[in-house]
Parts: C-alpha cells; structure tokens; sequence
C-alpha cells in the first residue's frame, strides 16, 4: 500500500467570481453570480460568458491537475485553455442568467494511456482517504513507470489535495486533506500519466462522503 502525503494542497480563493454552492436533485453543484455584460450581441453570447465565469472560478482548484492531464493536447491552446473547453458543456445556465456546474462531471486529463479503476474509497483517518486503485499492466497503455494522480475536491469547503504513486495492478493511495466537517462530500479524480508526462489517461471520478 502506498500512503503519501499530498503533493499540494490548500485553499482556493473564494474571491474569484462569487461562487455560492447548493444541492441540486441531491448533487452538489457549484454556481456563481452571472456578470453584467455590456453591450451583449445576444442572449446565447451572455449564457457562453456566464459558463466561462464559473470555470474561470473554480480553475484554481484543478490548475495542478490539468496541468499535468493535456499533455497531447493542441500546442496553442495552454492546459488551462483545454480545461476551460474541456468542460464548457458541463456547465449550464438557469433562468436568472445564473450558471451551474456539477464537479463529478469535470474533465482533468484526457488521452490514450489506461484509466486506473476506482474500486472503492474509505476513511483513513481524520482527513485522510484511501482510494483503491486497479489497472492492467500490460507495458502499452499501462505501465509500472506510470504516474498515477489522485485529486480531492470539496467545493463547499473550498479546498483540494492531490497525492500521486506510481502505477500498480492492486493499490491504494491515501489522500491527506485540510480539515473539513464530517458528511463533507468530497469529489474524487484519477488519472495516469507516462514518467516523462508525454501521456495522459482519461480521468475517472467518483465521490466520497467524509466520516470523520
């Protein structure tokens, strides 16, 4: 088992944008104030800027995350630029002009290697999960020289962790993280990488409801 502190974690600043969080259909979503635009050309230009305010806002709780997740990406566009197009369409925008977006819907990594699979994820400690990982190494798509990345984010609370191990048939990766209130939902992100960062793995996502 590999137990590792986190690479880096922290607060984002809740500053950026007004985003203000609620339950939707018993999902937690992320939403922020709509801004006033001046002289908008049209009702679907003002919906497009209102989606690119919300992901402008939460992009500096995945920033160390992406930018390791588009490594075959378009050279003119920055990892950031892919991360906001990545996840346009995951955001919407209700009848007060306001957008939303559901964080187990985003897009942090994209490309070719093989996906670990989330097998489960449980309490470690206080502030502290074990996320349980497969893959099937077979030297191709997957590989024991591989970087896998595990991110934990709460939106409510402001705060993400990120831990990475290399790649194993079986493992689990434990995620330390900032102090949160128990039944906290935490959003859970995995990805591979090659050793050099060329490659990338899509990413899968699951959640995880804190118990201590």
């Amino acid at each position: 088992m590999s137990v590792l502190t986190p690479s880096v974690f922290g607060k984002a600043k809740k500053s950026t944008g007004g985003v203000v969080f609620y339950n939707l259909n018993g999902q937690q979503v992320s939403r922020i104030k709509a801004a006033h635009i001046s002289n908008p050309r049209s009702v679907a230009q003002q919906y497009q800027r209102a989606k690119m305010a919300i992901l402008v806002a939460i992009s500096a709780f995945f920033r160390q995350a992406f930018n390791l997740g588009f490594p075959t990406r378009n050279k003119v566009r920055s990892p950031y630029n892919e991360f906001t197009a990545r996840n346009i369409s995951t955001a919407f925008v209700d009848v007060e002009g306001s957008p939303t977006l559901q964080p187990s819907e985003l897009v942090i990594a994209k490309g070719t290697l093989q996906t670990p699979t989330i097998n489960n994820v449980t309490q470690a400690n206080a502030n502290e999960i074990a996320v349980s990982l497969t893959s099937t190494i077979d030297n191709i798509t997957a590989s024991t020289t591989d970087n896998v990345h595990v991110l934990a984010y709460s939106d409510v609370h402001s705060i993400t962790a990120m831990a990475t191990a290399k790649r194993a048939d079986s493992q689990t990766i434990n995620v330390i993280y900032p102090t949160v209130p128990s039944g906290t939902t935490l959003y859970i992100y995995v990805f591979a990488t090659t050793a050099n960062g060329a490659k990338a793995s899509d990413n899968s996502n699951t959640t995880h409801v804190t118990t201590e």
